[in-house]
């Protein structure tokens, strides 16, 4: 019998090594579950602010273990991914853990570190997270390895031309002419580095840029600003970071772009549909085969919302919704929605009791019903950060809704009346400056319900969607960026209070 040609028994081991790989996978994930569990359950109230920046680095740095090592075992192509493994990304989450993780190395290190946003930018990009992970991860590495003292910032901006651009600045020494010319090659490093390392790490960013149609760009501070240290980027042009499929797609679909969602469906064809449905609206999610996966994914990662079809093999949906429900808070009081093609008032009564916030049948036909109904729950669990946006130019304050106010009362009344209403702005800005400085969220979700109802009376339009948007950050424990929403808020209460002490003079002076 002829022996077996050599690529024939390469392939043949690849094969046999794959069912392997794939238990050695499962067990990596369910250890890094053990790691994340274990750091959700630790009571960070009660622990000073630098243990809860190592915790939330932990956290960050084993959902990207867990995502690398499934990554690795992949086939391109799998649902919710193109060939190229792109996906939606929630920009801004995205953003908030990676600033979570670095920032825990950085304070080890004695380093400052910033997360440097503009204004606006795009809620959701489309692009291949690990790719996009592992690049920035290199990049901050090599600046926190060579920055010695100073600041590490992370800066995003679109250009002119709809690049998105990433740049990791550092007060390091920056790049002699010996390592800008050696500093994408394979295991090659200056020699008068006194650093540890292989000198892989540019050489990865680099190839997984060429990979996505990227572009890295490498300049010293001293030619951008006079400072020292080093400037590192990576530039998105618009073909890359967008979908070009929902360019015209409807726009008065329902918007899921605020969200992370979880998908737990058996059926390959309707992974599919499912998929291509989010992927249209907006969201951002995972997609999970069975029962037991859905609990996996749960347990080392933090999502909006779950949907959920109840007829899956090795865990039904009833049994994930009865152990999700079980969990420690917040998970236990995850949004779930279950899919079902069994409508039967018995059927539905088992599953709410199960503890489903909501039920769409199958079969699944029209994008506009499956993103309504999701929109519903979410909207039902104050989940969806308003997406209104107002112009630069509109006013702090209505004056046609704050004089209505004003003329349902008479002379007396209305003095009263503004004088209380300066006097609970005051109250709640004093509370809510504090509460942001010892990020107590609860304490801010309190104040912020009542600012958002303070502000809608009295027409003061960007302070209701502030006062929205840092409700819900804080309800979700986004560190950073409850602190930039709060200093934002903060900046229009002083402009409103202004302007209703204005207001209050001139009707006193009546």
């Amino acid at each position: 019998m002829p022996s077996k040609k050599p690529e024939t028994q390469q392939i043949d081991t690849q094969k046999s090594t794959m069912p392997d790989l794939a238990l050695l996978s499962h067990d990596i994930q369910s250890a890094v579950s053990d790691v994340i569990g274990g750091v959700r359950l630790v009571d960070q109230d009660q622990l000073p602010d630098e243990a809860k920046l190592q915790l939330e680095r932990v956290r960050t740095a084993a959902e990207l273990l867990a995502r690398l090592v499934e990554n690795a075992l992949t086939a391109p192509g799998e649902i919710g991914q193109d060939d190229l493994g792109l996906s939606n990304l929630n920009l801004p989450r995205y953003l908030e853990n990676l600033a979570s993780r670095w920032h825990g190395r950085a304070v080890e290190k004695g380093l400052a570190f910033s997360l440097d946003l503009p204004k606006d930018y795009p809620a959701t990009i489309h692009i291949n997270r690990v790719v996009l992970d592992r690049i920035l991860t290199n990049f901050l590495s090599n600046a926190m390895k060579f920055c010695e003292n100073g600041r590490i910032s992370v800066k995003l901006r679109l250009d002119e031309t709809e690049n998105l651009i990433f740049s990791i600045l550092d007060d390091g020494p920056g790049f002699d002419k010996a390592a800008l010319f050696n500093l994408f090659k394979r295991a090659k490093r200056s020699d008068n580095l006194n650093q540890p390392g292989q000198g892989l790490g540019m050489f990865i960013a680099h190839d997984l840029t060429v990979q996505l149609g990227a572009e890295i760009r490498v300049k010293n501070r001293i030619e951008i600003d006079g400072s020292n240290g080093a400037c590192v980027s990576l530039v998105l042009p618009l073909v890359v970071w967008s979908d070009p499929s929902l360019t015209n797609f409807a726009t008065d679909f329902p918007d899921l772009s605020g969200l992370k969602i979880l998908a737990a469906e058996d059926s390959p064809t309707l992974q599919l549909m499912v998929a291509q449905m989010l992927q249209k609206l907006g969201a951002e999610f995972e997609m999970a085969a069975d029962g037991v996966e859905t609990i996996n994914w749960l347990q080392r990662e933090s999502f909006d919302l779950v949907l959920l079809d109840i007829e899956m093999p090795n865990m039904s949906g009833i049994d994930v919704l009865k152990s999700v429900r079980k969990m420690p808070k917040p998970l236990a009081d995850i949004p779930m929605i279950a899919m079902t093609a069994f409508v039967l008032n018995s059927h539905r009564e088992a599953i709410y009791a199960a503890g489903a916030d909501g039920i769409i049948a199958k079969p699944l036909t029209r994008i506009e019903r499956f993103g309504a109904a999701i929109l519903r729950v979410c909207q039902a669990q104050d989940l969806v950060i308003s997406r209104e946006v107002f112009e630069p130019d509109e006013p702090v304050i209505s004056n046609d809704q704050l004089n209505s106010l004003l003329d349902l009362t008479d002379k007396d009344t209305r003095a009263e009346l503004l004088r209380r209403i300066i006097s609970d702005l005051r109250g709640v800005k004093a509370r809510i400056a504090q509460d942001a400085k010892t990020l107590n969220y609860s304490a801010i979700r309190a104040q912020t319900h009542i600012l958002i109802a303070l502000a809608g009376a009295i027409g003061a339009k960007p302070l209701q969607l502030s006062s929205k948007k840092l409700n819900q950050l804080a309800s979700k424990g986004e560190k950073d960026m409850v602190s930039q929403e709060a200093a934002y808020c903060l900046n229009l209460l002083n402009q409103v209070i202004s302007i209703v002490e204005k207001t209050a003079k001139e009707h006193l002076d009546e």
